[in-house]
């Protein structure tokens, strides 16, 4: 993740407002599987903590359980 520690902003769906990001790890459940994967890297909402954003660099990681 480029500049990741960097301060963005986003539009979180769950808080219906622009809110701030902080990167961290996160179990994220795969859409189509239901599989929950451990410990990806993610933007995720600085407010409630919803996942907004997965970055390329942890595709690698969800592809080992079939996605990305």
């Amino acid at each position: 993740m480029q500049a990741s520690r960097e301060s963005t902003s986003a539009f979180c769906e769950h808080c219906q407002q622009v809110v701030r990001t902080k990167v961290e790890l996160h179990t994220v459940q795969l859409s189509r599987t239901r599989i929950r994967v451990p410990h990806v890297l993610v933007r995720a909402c600085s407010e409630c903590g919803e996942v907004l954003e997965v970055p390329r660099e942890s595709f690698p990681q969800l592809r080992v359980f079939g996605a990305a």
